[in-house]
């Protein structure tokens, strides 16, 4: 009978050990995440409510109390064009069009070439959320241009002012989107 039950909690113990481990393989993946390079990544706790940027590389996630969110550092194009298939929005005209001095319609190509700033990453997160270009760049570009357009006649937009008309957007787009922690590279 004295065999019986330590063989029974022998039993047990390697039951415990094998739902143990079991919970052990489980847990271990769902915690490792592997951030590509160029990117980083936003992890909020939902227990304590704290941000935390992890970067490029293997790294540890408490599983079942962290939302994460992956955010690309890298260098990234913005395309709004009449083209078919180039641009965010390939399936239909994305062009701007813009009224000039005297009133007429001109159509503009345009791409903007920028990046997050790695320092800026969790406050965009917080403020604006990942899809950053349809909220702030989208609608801060095409109000840019038609500022700037509306003050130039036809002629200038397609002839001798071009490269000024660009030089002017540029530093107005700059300056627009910086202050939110968006580093335009060009326009």
């Amino acid at each position: 009978d004295a065999r019986r039950q330590i063989g029974g909690a022998g039993l047990a113990r390697w039951g415990v050990g094998i739902a143990v481990l079991l919970f052990l393989l489980i847990l271990i993946p769902a915690s490792v995440r592997v951030v590509p390079v160029g990117r980083a990544l936003v992890v909020f706790n939902t227990v304590t409510r704290s941000f935390r940027l992890a970067g490029q590389g293997v790294t540890l996630i408490p599983p079942f109390i962290t939302q994460t969110e992956l955010y690309d550092l890298r260098r990234l194009e913005y395309t709004m064009t009449k083209t078919q298939g180039e641009g965010r929005k390939s399936g239909w005209d994305d062009s701007l069009w813009s009224p000039t001095q005297e009133g007429l319609q001109v159509g503009i190509d345009l791409t903007v070439w920028h990046h997050l700033d790695p320092l800026q990453v969790i406050t965009i997160h917080q403020r604006i959320g990942p899809d950053y270009e349809d909220k702030i760049m989208r609608p801060a570009v095409r109000s840019v241009i038609r500022l700037v357009i509306s003050e130039y006649p036809v002629m200038d937009v397609y002839s001798s002012k071009r490269a000024a008309i660009q030089d002017e957007i540029n530093t107005k787009v700059k300056t627009l989107l910086e202050k939110d922690g968006f580093l335009v590279d060009e326009v």
